[in-house]
């Protein structure tokens, strides 16, 4: 089991971890109108996002299951390691 600050990232670096574009994750966590001017619901779910101070944040089972496994994942876990 993962430790809770693990869990947790910004939305910009759940974007370059899973390599999508943080306009999509932004559009998934609060859902959007379409151009028609149809409502696009959340993909997200409340308990997978939210805001802190303007930023948005997103839990790691969120991505994991909208996207599958992070693309990068050994690059980061190389880079962490490195301040442990």
């Amino acid at each position: 089991m993962q430790d809770a600050l693990t869990e947790v990232m910004t939305l910009m670096e759940a974007a370059v971890r899973w390599e999508v574009p943080a306009s999509t994750l932004r559009h998934y966590a609060g859902g959007y109108r379409r151009p028609d001017g149809t409502l696009v619901e959340p993909i997200f779910t409340a308990t997978e996002t939210r805001k802190s101070e303007g930023t948005v944040l997103i839990t790691q089972s969120a991505m994991e299951r909208v996207f599958g496994a992070e693309k990068n994942a050994q690059q980061h876990y190389e880079q962490t390691a490195l301040f442990e």
